[in-house]
């Protein structure tokens, strides 16, 4: 069972995170430090270790990564983010 959680995101361009949609539900992820509502909008969902899933949801100008963990752990990443439009990879830590 996951208790503790981390959350990082990277906003690349665009306002406004955490919109209702329909049924109330956020049509965005909260921007809260909790994984909550990622397994229902996320498009995609990574095991990377026992206890530690990543989670993924992105739309047109937004990126949002959220990573659970195990109770009593402590979270860091290291992010690369390469695209065609950048000179060289931007290395975020």
């Amino acid at each position: 069972m996951i208790r503790k959680t981390a959350m990082l995101f990277l906003l690349l361009a665009a306002p406004a995170a955490g919109a209702a949609g329909e049924g109330g539900k956020p049509a965005y992820p909260l921007l809260d430090g909790a994984c909550g509502e990622y397994p229902a909008l996320a498009q995609s969902k990574h095991r990377i270790a026992d206890g530690v899933d990543l989670y993924v949801f992105q739309d047109r100008d937004y990126v949002w990564l959220c990573y659970t963990l195990p109770e009593n752990s402590f979270g860091m990443a290291d992010l690369t983010v390469a695209a065609p439009g950048l000179d060289k990879p931007l290395n975020l830590h």
